[in-house]
């Protein structure tokens, strides 16, 4: 009898991934970065990332699920990407070598996200303990590749040697903030809710719907995020997010539109920080709109003008937060401090000014480009 040996898995697997288009934030980045690499994850964009919203403790965020405000990472990642299924993986419950179980779920095809103490991972200048979460994209005989935050802060693909993942995954979230505690450090209340519940583990596994029909979104739909956005309508407010558990947010919340003068306001107040990565996802939103300007233009009939002065807006926007991240490079503070702040805030509040007038402009063109458009009396436009 002749036996048959099953084939040894692959020394090295490279898992694809695309560009996403928002990677200020990771929860968006990871799903976006697997759906781009399968030329998927557009729709989603033009019908989930339009809505604003701004409290003082967490600076600017897009809204684009009703759990993406937990206090709970795992709920955060549930955004129910079309063509990505999501599991939910305790480590602790695990049985054997992580290292393994981790390379055996990437030769399925599947990314492994991780938390990490990434002190230990030296992916950053910071070597302090610090739980965060990495996307595995593959590994050869010694070493795991990562999507992940590089010292200049740029997301990209990167090697990291097998013994620094093993010694990084070995974190606990309640402990490291004891510790973090003990030395005085100030953890904020919506993060210190978050670590106790960590590590955790979310496997992220195309499905066939990422490989099969048409990524188109409904623009219905789109029409009537818009005229919320531009509205300032508290996506809190509708009937599935009130349903949603641990998504409270302070009622001085700037919704939509006018979340923007949250961070116009930080700028113009002398010693208040207004983080980088809101200046990013500002920027992201501009960039963004103009693309879905001009996806409605160019495939459901909508007035033109709109998408080509949402293009220059959001080269604006562009041009002015490099403006403040060389500043930041040069002085090595991960907050705005320069001398220009007032401008800098003159400069988002011509932009969103604009933007606005842009949109009220577009609302009131467009009368009924098709039978499946939503009624813009319907949509609460202005």
């Amino acid at each position: 009898m002749i036996a048959i040996i099953a084939p040894a898995a692959p020394a090295s697997i490279r898992l694809p991934l695309g560009r996403p288009a928002s990677s200020s934030y990771l929860f968006l980045a990871y799903p976006l970065a697997i759906l781009a690499s399968r030329g998927r994850g557009e729709s989603w964009l033009h019908e989930h990332f339009v809505q604003l919203y701004h409290t003082p403790s967490r600076g600017l965020k897009v809204y684009t699920h009703p759990h993406c405000t937990s206090t709970h990472m795992a709920q955060v990642y549930d955004a129910d990407f079309t063509g990505i299924a999501q599991q939910l993986v305790d480590p602790r419950q695990l049985q054997g070598d992580p290292l393994h179980e981790l390379q055996k779920q990437l030769s399925q095809g599947v990314y492994p996200q991780v938390d990490v103490d990434m002190g230990r991972l030296g992916l950053t200048r910071d070597r302090r303990p610090f739980l965060h979460e990495i996307l595995l994209c593959g590994h050869d005989s010694t070493r795991f590749e990562v999507l992940a935050f590089d010292t200049g802060g740029r997301l990209r693909r990167q090697w990291i040697e097998a013994t620094s993942l093993a010694a990084a995954l070995d974190v606990d979230g309640g402990a490291l903030l004891r510790t973090l505690t003990q030395e005085g450090e100030t953890v904020p209340a919506w993060l210190r809710a978050d670590w106790c519940g960590r590590p955790q583990w979310i496997l992220h596994e195309p499905t066939r719907h990422v490989e099969e029909g048409v990524d188109d979104a409904d623009p219905a739909r789109v029409l009537q995020e818009l005229a919320h956005y531009v509205t300032n309508q508290p996506a809190a407010d509708l009937p599935e997010a009130r349903s949603c558990a641990d998504t409270q947010l302070p009622a001085d919340t700037r919704w939509g539109h006018g979340a923007q003068s949250g961070i116009i306001d930080a700028m113009r107040q002398p010693g208040t920080d207004c983080p980088m990565i809101c200046l990013r996802l500002w920027w992201e939103h501009k960039r963004l709109m103009a693309h879905r300007l001009r996806w409605l233009a160019q495939l459901h009939g909508a007035p033109s003008f709109a998408a080509k002065q949402m293009e220059v807006l959001a080269r604006r926007a562009g041009a002015l937060r490099m403006s403040v991240l060389r500043h930041e490079r040069q002085t090595r503070r991960a907050v705005v401090a320069s001398p220009g702040r007032a401008s800098i805030a003159d400069g988002i509040e011509a932009i969103g000014k604009i933007e606005e007038q842009l949109l009220s402009t577009l609302f009131d063109q467009v009368q009924s480009l098709s039978g499946s458009w939503v009624k813009l009396s319907e949509a609460g436009t202005p």
